[in-house]
């Protein structure tokens, strides 16, 4: 909503992002905490970015994200990342 808010966005774009979002299914999973707390030990980031990275690790899949620095050491922890075109 800030994107629309901002003006980054239109109100046709911000309406179509959740007509797909919708479509998105979601499932729900356990990610092992203490893992995660090393992730966040050993590379200096914040847990919940943590938990986006052990979550690619454990499930081998790609990252997605706009955070240059999460993507930065996603990439040096060997996690594909999909590049997203601003």
């Amino acid at each position: 909503m800030e994107l629309l808010k901002r003006g980054r966005v239109t109100l046709e774009q911000a309406q179509n992002a959740i007509k797909i979002y919708r479509q998105i299914t979601i499932r729900f999973t356990e990610v092992e905490l203490e893992d995660t707390l090393e992730i966040v030990s050993e590379q200096g980031i914040y847990a919940y970015d943590a938990y986006l990275l052990r979550f690619a690790i454990k499930y081998h899949t790609v990252l997605i994200t706009l955070d240059q620095k999460l993507e930065q050491t996603a990439q040096d922890m060997n996690i594909e990342v999909v590049e997203v075109v601003r």
